[in-house]
């Protein structure tokens, strides 16, 4: 498997978060915008609520593993005998 360039990973990146936010938003204000099915935060909007939270911690977790995979530095010297 080839690695993902760099620019590419972070466009990624902030697609989902972005696709997280969104669906998060739009569950927090269904009821608001007229698409919720009633009164009150209803089970249909947690569930599109947690999953635009792990969509945009997915997000992040591209982000983190991006900067973890590039070049390390290793600053380790071994003491002299």
């Amino acid at each position: 498997m080839h690695p993902t360039p760099p620019q590419s990973q972070r466009v990624l990146s902030v697609a989902l978060m972005l696709t997280g936010l969104v669906i998060a938003a739009i569950a927090i204000l269904a009821d608001t915008i007229n698409i919720g099915t009633g009164q009150g935060f209803g089970y249909y909007q947690m569930i599109v609520l947690i999953a635009g939270i792990v969509i945009f911690l997915i997000g992040i977790a591209v982000v983190v593993g991006d900067k973890s995979q590039s070049t390390p530095n290793n600053d380790f010297e071994p003491d002299p005998d």
